[in-house]
């Protein structure tokens, strides 16, 4: 009977198609299924970073499996007659197993593991790998992979679908073309993306993310990451204490589950949500809908048709109109005033806090 050790990855209900999966539960398909990949078979890679070919970076979890029983492989995926999630990986440990599985893996196009490398390539599909710090690492060409372990590398990719992973302290990862994907692992880390549908992921503390680009998801789960999106239907998440949120875009989604995180939006129809104590949303679009349902918050909508609710003692403020201008700010506290805990208000023509 094969074995094989690889890499899975679900969402975050632990489902992958039709498979409802539990860590540790070994899994096996009929006997007469014909095991065929792409088609019928548990399904996974040999190498982690191909993972993200079928799951985005984000809002996904990642596993180390095993697999055994009839296999059948098709580009860079396995199908497998029998599978069983073993140990599930955070983002940290996630591109650490990137960046072992590179440094070790034969077929890497270059690698430099000296101090001070430069890697750089123009042609389609190709892996640079740098294990040195201070490494700088550039490729222009779809498709390519850039990794880097060391401390403060410098990670750039012009092509699209490129994947940027780097796990040293203070390092600086930037795409500029479509669909990259971004992720650090390391304290002080630097994230930009000017690109459509990027994905950009930090998981050490003090990480800056920044993207320009419509559709972008951006990801943080350390303490004081800065997070700002400029492009239209961003989603901004953060885990981590004392993060900040920036959103300038359309139909933005900020989310924030750490203490004293501040959500600022000014793009219309923006949604903000912050379950941390003492957290700070402020939007000034159109129609935005605000959320806090930690302790001690503050929340303030001067944009037209806004909308709040919030735990007992948070601090609300809507901007009050008459015929299109800005009248008065309306202040309130949940729980006094008339106004209850975790149910929608919005102004009426008065300037009254009202049910949605």
């Amino acid at each position: 009977m094969s074995k094989k050790i690889a890499f899975k990855a679900t969402n975050k209900d632990l489902r992958c198609q039709e498979h409802q999966f539990k860590i540790g539960k070994e899994y096996a398909l009929d006997p007469s299924v014909k095991i065929k990949a792409c088609c019928d078979g548990f399904h996974a890679c040999e190498n982690p970073i191909d993972v993200l070919d079928y799951y985005p970076l984000i809002g996904s979890r990642f596993f180390v499996v095993k697999q055994s029983g009839r296999m059948d492989v098709k580009g860079n995926k396995t199908a497998s007659e029998k599978i069983i999630l073993k140990e599930e990986l955070d983002l940290k440990a996630f591109i650490e197993k990137i960046v072992e599985h590179t440094r070790d893996s034969q077929s890497t196009t270059s690698i430099d593991e000296s101090r001070y490398a430069r890697l750089a390539s123009r042609s389609d599909t190709a892996t640079l790998f740098a294990s040195g710090d201070y490494a700088h690492l550039t490729a222009s060409g779809a498709h390519s992979h850039l990794v880097a372990s060391g401390d403060c590398a410098a990670l750039a990719a012009s092509g699209a679908y490129s994947y940027l992973v780097a796990s040293g302290y203070a390092v600086h990862l930037s795409a500029s073309r479509q669909y990259s994907c971004l992720a650090a692992s390391g304290d002080l880390a630097r994230l930009s993306a000017t690109a459509n549908e990027a994905q950009l992921a930090a998981s050490g503390v003090n990480a800056k993310i920044m993207s320009s680009g419509d559709n972008t998801r951006i990801a943080a789960t350390g303490d004081s990451s800065k997070l700002a999106a400029a492009g239209d239907f961003a989603q901004i998440t953060a885990s981590g204490g004392s993060s900040r949120l920036t959103a300038s875009g359309y139909g933005a989604r900020l989310t924030a589950t750490g203490d004293n995180s501040i959500l600022n939006a000014s793009g219309d129809k923006c949604t903000l949500n912050a379950s941390g104590v003492n957290a700070h949303l402020y939007a000034s679009g159109f129609g935005s809908g605000l959320t806090a349902s930690g302790s001690g918050s503050v929340i303030i909508a001067t944009g037209m048709g806004s909308k709040v609710s919030g735990c007992k003692g948070t601090f609300v403020c809507l901007m009050h109109y008459f015929d299109g201008f800005p009248v008065e700010l309306v202040r309130g506290k949940i729980g006094e005033d008339g106004l209850k805990e975790n149910v929608v208000y919005e102004l009426d023509a008065n300037g009254n806090f009202v049910k949605v």
